[in-house]
């Protein structure tokens, strides 16, 4: 049960080096707590960390949370709103969101159904939608309910659902299905997905074995 005192501003850092969890103390009360999902990224230009979205019991829906779009300084050990960011009003729940470094542009999406978004951080720090191609995308994916993980090997935005791997090319604009050959894994969704540059391999990990069981 969340109370009053609880924000998603509360961040837990955890230092690699010496194994040791800081939390940082932010007076603020904002933002608003929620479910982020994926939609909280890292700039590493800017230092800095940016959420919008998400889900809270607050709203009728669930989904959507404040409709902001938050940044947060590490130099400064603060959130700010980033005002008139155009934040998508589609879907709220279940979103991705990645920073696209060569473009200096953040990418977010709530299923290939509904929308994709580029932000670009140094020009107009508005989203704008785009325009996508789909090429041979697996039937019958459930659209919301994957995770997703930035392959740099290839500069492409992966997705798992429904046993599937789906590729997004933030170049070109295109979602792609990707055969495997083999056993796939029977996994319905919401798995945990990472990718390991030294070993160029893909590793999925828990998530729903059927619409209703994890």
């Amino acid at each position: 049960t969340f109370t009053s005192s609880i924000y998603a501003n509360a961040l837990a850092m955890w230092n690699l080096s010496t194994n040791i969890i800081n939390v940082p103390l932010i007076t603020d009360s904002n933002p608003m707590r929620r479910h982020t999902y994926e939609v909280f990224t890292y700039v590493d230009t800017e230092d800095a960390l940016y959420m919008m979205k998400g889900a809270n019991s607050a709203e009728a829906s669930g989904c959507g949370a404040d409709m902001k779009m938050w940044q947060y300084s590490f130099a400064a050990n603060s959130w700010s709103e980033v005002l008139n960011a155009n934040v998508p009003t589609t879907y709220g729940c279940e979103g991705k969101m990645f920073y696209w470094k060569a473009a200096h542009k953040l990418v977010y999406t709530d299923g290939w159904n509904t929308g994709t978004f580029e932000f670009d951080l140094t020009g107009t720090r508005q989203w704008v939608q785009v325009s996508v191609t789909k090429q041979n995308m697996p039937s019958g994916l459930f659209p919301y309910a994957y995770h997703s993980v930035w392959d740099s090997n290839r500069n492409l935005w992966i997705f798992f659902a429904n046993s599937e791997l789906i590729s997004y090319n933030p170049v070109t604009h295109t979602y792609q299905g990707i055969s495997v050959t083999g056993a796939k894994p029977p996994i319905f969704a919401q798995a945990g997905i990472t990718f390991i540059p030294q070993y160029d391999v893909y590793v999925v990990a828990g998530g729903r074995i059927n619409s209703g069981t994890y």
